[in-house]
């Protein structure tokens, strides 16, 4: 009944984005965040994952997770990358993207090949959606509420929507991302992908260069 009620709320209240809706505050908390040009974006992911549906063969983990780094006001961003085979370092900053191995330095993606706004981008995996660019250029609206980890928490659509059926879990106490969910093409069938946030912070002061940003790592 208590999240009944949750639900005829927000209908009542017209729960909608950026674009001058009502939101709760807890999603106002969080799309404000990623707003900011002042800040590093801090985040922890557990692997992604394919949710299991009846009369399709189950899939592993896709073998990708992440901890990043994101300066909020555009000057680049840190990345460590695991996969099943190990895993790589990337670095964004004026110049390109840096890759690195375990063995040293691999390749740089110079700035003329990236997208123009790549210093934001550090989510560079088909498999995994970006928050950031979401709420940038998206508009938000709570779809309902449920819980997840035990904590109380909104499912928030985005439009437009730039993979399919994106879900956005964020908690109702304090606006941190606890999950991502989509739907892409897997082993030839359109399926759901999960992606757990372990971590998810807001650093308020900006770093002055994106060395001291790396420097604190």
């Amino acid at each position: 009944m208590r999240y009944a009620a949750v639900l005829v709320v927000l209908a009542l209240v017209g729960c909608g984005g950026s674009g001058g809706d009502d939101l709760p505050s807890a999603v106002e908390s969080f799309e404000r965040r990623l707003e900011a040009s002042r800040g590093v974006l801090h985040v922890v992911t557990e692997e992604v994952r394919v949710v299991h549906e009846d009369g399709l063969p189950d899939l592993p983990p896709l073998g990708w997770s992440d901890e990043v780094w994101l300066d909020l006001g555009g000057r680049g961003w840190r990345a460590q990358r695991t996969t099943r085979d190990g895993g790589f370092e990337q670095v964004a900053d004026e110049r390109g993207v840096r890759t690195l191995t375990r063995g040293g330095f691999a390749a740089l993606d110079s700035a003329g090949g990236e997208h123009p706004d790549f210093r934001m981008r550090p989510w560079r995996e088909a498999s995994v959606v970006d928050p950031v660019r979401l709420v940038r250029e998206g508009r938000l609206h709570v779809a309902a509420a449920t819980r997840l980890h035990g904590r109380d928490a909104y499912i928030v659509v985005v439009e437009p929507d730039p993979s399919t059926g994106t879900r956005l879990y964020i908690a109702a106490d304090d606006g941190d991302l606890l999950r991502i969910t989509h739907r892409r093409e897997r082993a030839g069938r359109v399926r759901t992908l999960i992606q757990d946030y372990l971590v998810y912070e807001v650093g308020l002061r900006r770093p002055r260069s994106l060395g001291e940003l790396l420097a604190r790592f």
